[in-house]
């Protein structure tokens, strides 16, 4: 499918009213109802969206009317946050198997991968970004305006998934084999796109994402997998299964066999996988708590008493 064709064929979707259309765009702009003085939550995880959301367009959106280069500033501090974020998680999974901040050179073209796991016979790099869609892309459906913001998140010339691609070449020129000592140019490669928030993941947008990579000429190396995209979430449920669950590196040669397996979201896959063991992320949980005790001292002088381990 072409990218015009797949531009055709998601719009259409997204303007369709044939059969039964769940029209989720009222609950994403307001997720609380009230009804007699009670407040009901119709969806926690657009309420926690919004709240994360207005926080952080409303910071950019200020600190932008101040001076520009304050709001640039800011974007690049809250990158960096991120980054060091899932750096911290990946390096608590994969210890001396993990590298991250990797700079390199191939032909004329300088790159960086934000992290990179080794495993005897193949390699996933990480690419990580902090840019999210707009507040009105999410809660118009406008396409055009997602389509502006999906280049600067993942389809940029810059950004995202080219990125990644200058990295596989130069894995397949030799160029990182100094990374972890060993030749890796002839490695598997998993090319994984890590955002702050997932994008739409249906087969239709995969089937649009997919033709804008090929039409850019981007992964064109031999053995080189399709490009996964995870969220913080995601990552974070990664840890919580990585001791009872098959490893990052299985997972994605599952999930990349098939072309419906790459439109769906990680965390998905991953509960339709797991079907015993933890989903709880107890390093957060503990990590959440020990914060939660010092705020507490600071602000009432004593910790919280924490009952039955919760």
């Amino acid at each position: 499918m072409d990218v015009k064709t797949a531009k055709a064929a998601y719009k259409a979707e997204l303007l369709s009213s044939a059969g039964i259309h769940y029209d989720r765009l009222s609950i994403i702009r307001k997720p609380l109802l009230i009804i007699d003085n009670v407040i009901a939550c119709l969806s926690l995880e657009y309420f926690a969206q919004q709240i994360g959301d207005q926080l952080y367009w409303k910071c950019l959106e200020h600190l932008d009317k101040k001076d520009r280069k304050l709001g640039d500033k800011f974007t690049r501090f809250y990158g960096e946050l991120f980054h060091v974020y899932i750096s911290e998680i990946f390096n608590r999974i994969y210890s001396e198997r993990y590298r991250s901040e990797v700079s390199f050179t191939v032909g004329n073209e300088c790159g960086k991968l934000d992290g990179i796991i080794l495993y005897p016979n193949s390699v996933i790099i990480i690419e990580t970004k902090s840019s999210q869609l707009k507040y009105n892309v999410k809660t118009t459906g406008d396409h055009q305006i997602f389509e502006g913001d999906l280049n600067k998140i993942m389809l940029g010339t810059e950004d995202g998934a080219k990125q990644l691609s200058v990295a596989c070449k130069a894995i397949r020129q030799g160029v990182l084999n100094t990374v972890f000592g060993v030749d890796i140019s002839r490695h598997v490669i998993y090319p994984v796109l890590v955002l702050t928030e997932i994008l739409p993941l249906e087969p239709l947008s995969w089937d649009y994402y997919a033709s804008k990579i090929e039409e850019g000429g981007w992964f064109s190396e031999q053995n080189i997998k399709p490009l996964s995209i995870f969220d913080v979430e995601e990552v974070e449920l990664i840890e919580a299964v990585s001791e009872s669950s098959m490893t990052l590196e299985e997972m994605l040669y599952n999930k990349t066999k098939r072309q419906i397996d790459c439109a769906m979201p990680m965390k998905n896959y991953i509960l339709q996988q797991q079907t015993k063991g933890t989903r709880t992320n107890k390093t957060l949980i503990q990590s959440f708590k020990t914060e939660l005790n010092e705020a507490s001292k600071i602000i009432f002088g004593k910790e919280l008493e924490i009952k039955n381990g919760t």
